[in-house]
């Protein structure tokens, strides 16, 4: 699974089979079986075509004579019809993160702690620096070293301190690494149970044009003026993990998306909007306990310059329509990528709640399947489910204990997920348990 189920994707693709050419679906389910960050991008595209096709005809990488591939053609069904041609542009912070290795950095000291058996936590602070020519061209720079340095760093200057406060057994412990570029605190403390980290934030915009919003949208403006459409062009610009896409308000020194996206808008007078998607989560659980809630949010930025003009509200209000035929995400793009970069190929995420009451457990049956399948251990198929801090006893042995056999086994679908449920009834069985008589 990445945003959406493999399930959800699939009934999208079926439903398609209607509007688009086999090739069209074909390309669509091979990029979407792929695992590489790009499958996110073509979630989107198969989100957005799935929803448009309910409400208009849509065409789908059509060429143009001047040999361009614009994603999506649409046409509204209604007299007053909304038509466009637009790309579907996916943006994410992975070149940002790859300039400022945090995550390469504290999974390698993690690592580091556990060589040498600390059983307390770290903490890092990392200074920053804004780079660039000018006060409105600049980006945040951490600090650090290359990715590829960071394990030598912590290996020359972290595992001697580590080891020392092993052999000594010493309570605390402070390193500051300070070399070109570098400029970092590294502290231990035995008695703190969580660690962390402060560094500034090196996914803010602080240039108009040095951001990877403004370079998305630039790198589709050539397609779109070589399309043969005559009227509306346009971007959907949707959300692979980039922080400037849902910081609505700029703050300090930083940029909005909304001032980006304008200055994009106030060079560019041949595309006649900008729709930006996102999705943002919320802390409601379903009635199953399965997963968080999230939604597409969208915002809508027409070009007032523009060639073609195109209303804004009833742009909005299709834009509306549209998505109200999309089922929920069930993943945010953060966690859509690590699922991707970690899974099986072709595998969709299994329900990682397991629900117990009384004489009742109800639990993933993909997961009992893998079990039974040999794929996993009990002890790693009952380590998914426990805390870092609370390990999960194994249920099922529990019942045993108690003397209660499995009565019922029932199986709850649930189609919206790429799993469903398996539901363990029990209760007391003579031939586990002492006799007694009359009835229990």
């Amino acid at each position: 699974m990445a945003m959406f189920t493999r399930r959800i994707l699939k009934t999208m693709l079926d439903h398609l089979g209607t509007h688009l050419p086999s090739e069209a679906r074909e390309k669509l389910a091979h990029e979407l079986n792929r695992q590489s960050s790009s499958a996110l991008g073509f979630e989107w595209e198969t989100a957005l075509l799935f929803g448009f096709s309910h409400i208009g005809k849509i065409d789908y990488e059509v060429p143009s004579s001047q040999g361009s591939r614009p994603d999506v053609t649409f046409v509204e069904s209604s007299q007053a019809a909304i038509r466009f041609t637009a790309d579907i542009a996916t943006v994410s912070d992975d070149g940002l993160e790859g300039e400022n290795p945090t995550t390469r950095l504290f999974t390698a000291l993690i690592g580091l702690k556990q060589k040498y058996e600390l059983p307390g936590s770290t903490h890092i602070a990392i200074k920053g620096q804004a780079v660039g020519p000018n006060y409105r061209d600049r980006k945040m720079r951490l600090r650090l070293p290359p990715g590829a340095e960071v394990e030598r760093m912590l290996k020359k200057y972290v595992a001697p301190v580590f080891k020392r406060v092993r052999d000594e057994k010493l309570p605390t412990a402070s390193i500051t690494i300070d070399e070109p570029g570098v400029e970092l605190t590294i502290s231990y403390d035995a008695s703190q149970r969580y660690g962390g980290g402060g560094y500034p934030s090196y996914t803010a915009a602080y240039s108009l044009t040095r951001n990877p919003v403004y370079t998305s949208l630039k790198g589709k403006v050539k397609q779109l003026k070589k399309s043969d459409f005559v009227g509306a062009r346009g971007i959907f610009l949707c959300d692979g993990g980039c922080a400037l896409l849902k910081n609505t308000q700029s703050h300090g020194e930083a940029v909005s998306i909304g001032q980006v996206v304008n200055e994009f808008l106030r060079q560019n007078s041949s595309v006649t909007f900008v729709v930006i998607l996102v999705i943002s989560p919320s802390s409601s659980i379903s009635f199953t306990g399965v997963g968080k809630k999230l939604r597409i949010t969208s915002d809508v930025y027409v070009n007032p310059r523009a060639k073609h003009m195109l209303d804004s509200a009833a742009l909005l209000a299709v834009i509306k329509r549209a998505f109200s035929y999309l089922p929920p995400p069930r993943a945010t793009p953060q966690d859509a990528l690590h699922w991707i970069a970690h899974a099986g190929a072709h595998e969709g995420t299994p329900i990682h709640i397991l629900t117990q009451g009384g004489t009742m457990i109800r639990i993933s049956a993909r997961k009992v399947q893998e079990l039974l399948a040999g794929r996993m251990t009990p002890e790693q198929f009952f380590s998914d489910y426990g805390g870092p801090d609370s390990k999960l006893g194994n249920p099922f042995a529990r019942m045993l204990k108690e003397g209660l056999t499995i009565q019922s086994v029932g199986l709850t679908r649930v189609p919206e997920e790429d799993d469903d449920l398996l539901e363990f009834r029990f209760g007391p069985d003579a031939s586990i348990r002492k006799l007694v008589a009359g009835k229990e």
